[in-house]
């Protein structure tokens, strides 16, 4: 991770790695990667809190592709995601496999997602301790190392979770034993709470949050991302390029510019408070537009264009997890819950995202309260279709799923 003040040059390692690219075959599919242009660029690196750790400003949110791993290794990414539930373990497994077969596990901040051991319906397992370490273990023989960088609690809702006296037990003789470097969590929700509570309990190290361009005016959530920074604690963006549900509720028009992707990230990490952005990509081409921005954030005419156009702020319609919206239901449905597994859903077109989500709604709260409703009357304070999108939820069969 060193570097000269914010930045290092990719010259050195890519010297030495470039030989790997090509047994990989990927010199021709991805060919900038080979460019003096490309290879001479600094690239903006920013420290991860208080933790002395220093990372390129844009990160492996994950793949499913191992070369696409090596790939975003040798590109210049340093801090590698995985989750001990997603893809029923094949997450973890397919990153730690790529990690031994390629070498460069000792060079990279590698990080994790364990749940708490609290289910969706707030009902804790009843022994906490004991359930978190076997799913450690778990994960660790998946990732197939003996030391995390990071571990992350999974998807926190709620500020009992991050002071549950049983996982802060458990997190600190993790970090005493050595097995963990750094601790943090992860939430879609909350996020001035939690953030709150960990300012006060001076614990955690490092926060994945969401944040992205459609919350530019909440300015509340703004000023407490900035004080958890002065505090010392390492920020992480996730969906900062809106949950990809492009184009999905009746706006293709609009959102055929090419530069969106790249303006959206540059918006987040012009933000210095944010170390890093974790996105996900499944191919070079992808992989590539998500890095560019970590050489130069400063925005081309059409990047500003696009984030200055209002009706294309609208069309997004990114859910905020801000959970305003649950009085407006008659029945109580968890609306926020629905939103996420209709981005999942049709953005994503990630099942095992689906399946997730899904477990987070009690029955009474599902989208079965839905069914009967001839006229949806839950209600969004920002631009999010709620009708629309519940339809789509019930009308395309999806209802397998949730």
């Amino acid at each position: 991770m060193s570097g000269k003040n914010d930045a290092y040059n990719r010259r050195a390692f890519l010297s030495k790695s470039f030989s790997g690219l090509a047994a990989l075959g990927l010199v021709g599919i991805s060919p900038s990667l080979s460019s003096k242009e490309t290879a001479n660029r600094e690239i903006i690196c920013r420290p991860l809190g208080s933790t002395g750790i220093r990372l390129p400003i844009v990160s492996n949110g994950g793949s499913r592709n191992p070369a696409i791993i090596k790939a975003s290794y040798e590109i210049g990414m340093r801090h590698f995601m995985a989750a001990h539930l997603y893809e029923g373990g094949l997450n973890e497994k397919r990153l730690g496999d790529a990690l031994k077969d390629f070498g460069f596990r000792k060079d990279i901040v590698l990080a994790t997602m364990i749940p708490t051991g609290r289910n969706y319906q707030g009902v804790w397992a009843p022994n906490v301790k004991e359930l978190f370490l076997q799913r450690f273990s778990t994960s660790m023989e998946r990732l197939k190392t003996d030391y995390l960088d990071i571990l992350y609690l999974y998807n926190i809702r709620t500020v009992e979770e991050i002071a549950k006296p049983e996982l802060l037990e458990t997190l600190t003789q993790l970090k005493q034993q050595k097995k963990v470097r750094f601790v943090g969590f992860t939430t879609h929700t909350n996020h001035r709470e939690l953030l709150e509570k960990a300012i006060e309990l001076d614990f955690y190290d490092a926060i994945i949050v969401s944040f992205n361009y459609t919350m530019s005016d909440n300015t509340e959530l703004i000023k407490t991302l900035e004080k958890a920074h002065q505090k010392g604690i390492g920020l992480v963006a996730m969906k900062t390029q809106c949950g990809s549900t492009w184009g999905i509720d009746g706006y293709r028009k609009p959102l055929e510019q090419t530069k969106n992707q790249t303006a959206m990230l540059k918006w987040v990490l012009r933000h210095n408070f944010i170390t890093t952005a974790i996105p996900t990509f499944q191919t070079f081409e992808h992989m590539e537009e998500d890095f560019s921005p970590a050489y130069d954030l400063e925005y081309t005419t059409e990047e500003k264009r696009f984030l200055d156009d209002e009706n294309i702020r609208i069309a997004v319609g990114f859910c905020r997890q801000c959970q305003k919206c649950l009085p407006t239901c008659p029945k109580g449905v968890d609306i926020p819950t629905l939103m996420r597994i209709h981005m999942y859903a049709y953005g994503y077109q990630d099942m095992d995202l689906v399946h997730l989500a899904q477990n987070e709604c009690r029955e009474n709260q599902s989208l079965s309260q839905c069914r009967n409703c001839k006229e949806c009357k839950a209600l969004c304070l920002n631009s999010v279709p709620i009708a629309r999108r519940i339809s789509a939820l019930k009308e395309l069969n999806w209802h397998r799923y949730v």
